[in-house]
């Protein structure tokens, strides 16, 4: 579990996604990005899986394909902006910002 990532008053879900996210990939500094594109939004168009709507239910959210997939923008937002704040090295990283930042908006974007 990222601890140091995790947080209060951030939207509900964030952190079961990056549990959900981490579990089933060892991601590096340039994976996390095709990742997401590869494996979690395509999860969160499809509805997510019994876990997640179980977890959701307990909390009092309907997760419909539509919030998962903005909970997942969410989620890669933040990760972004944890990136840069304790790396500050990223934000000049060419290959970093295309792999984590590119990637995933043209598939946000694309709806792909």
């Amino acid at each position: 579990m990222d601890w140091d990532a995790a947080g209060p008053g951030r939207p509900p879900l964030l952190d079961f996604l990056h549990l959900w996210h981490m579990g089933r990939h060892k991601v590096g500094d340039l994976d996390w990005g095709p990742t997401i594109v590869s494996d979690l939004l395509p999860w969160a168009r499809a509805g997510g899986d019994d876990v997640v709507r179980s977890f959701a239910g307990r909390i009092g959210i309907d997760v419909t394909p539509a919030r998962l997939e903005a909970l997942v923008t969410a989620y890669w937002l933040a990760r972004v902006a944890y990136q840069l704040t304790r790396y500050a090295d990223r934000a000049e990283r060419t290959v970093w910002k295309t792999q984590n930042v590119d990637v995933v908006l043209e598939a946000l974007e694309s709806g792909t």
